[in-house]
């Protein structure tokens, strides 16, 4: 980890996390899908992975991309990954079930996650280093 960028780092994963569960569990109250097996039986849905897995490899990716074109593409790449093979893997495993969405619909909106949120990374930046 960028020891210097630490901080910001935390944060955008902090955000991701926060995002992430945010948008599985209204996807799951609006019956667009559902898991019909807790990986934890303890904490709701996919509340592990969203706190973990998500945060972990979208700091990751904001970590090491810092560029607009090469963020954009290393997202494009996780979306493609997450939306048409994982999502997948889940479903064929009896983890996942899908009512009313497609696994396509996955692809844009995990990349307009990473960009919003960096967008706001960056707005949030620019307002700490600006004097009052």
């Amino acid at each position: 980890m960028d020891r210097k960028r630490l901080v910001e780092i935390l944060l955008y994963g902090l955000l991701v996390a926060t995002f992430v569960t945010i948008l599985d569990e209204l996807g799951a109250q609006l019956n667009l899908w559902e898991y019909p097996i807790d990986i934890e039986p303890l904490f709701p849905r996919m509340i592990p992975i969203n706190l973990t897995v998500f945060p972990v490899i979208y700091m990751f990716i904001y970590q090491y991309f810092s560029e607009w074109k090469s963020f954009l593409m290393a997202n494009a790449v996780l979306a493609a990954v997450l939306s048409f093979i994982a999502e997948n893997i889940f479903e064929w495993l009896g983890m996942y079930e899908l009512f009313k969405w497609e696994n396509y619909y996955s692809f844009p909106v995990y990349i307009i996650l990473a960009v919003f949120l960096k967008w706001l990374m960056k707005l949030i930046l620019t307002k700490q280093s600006s004097p009052m």
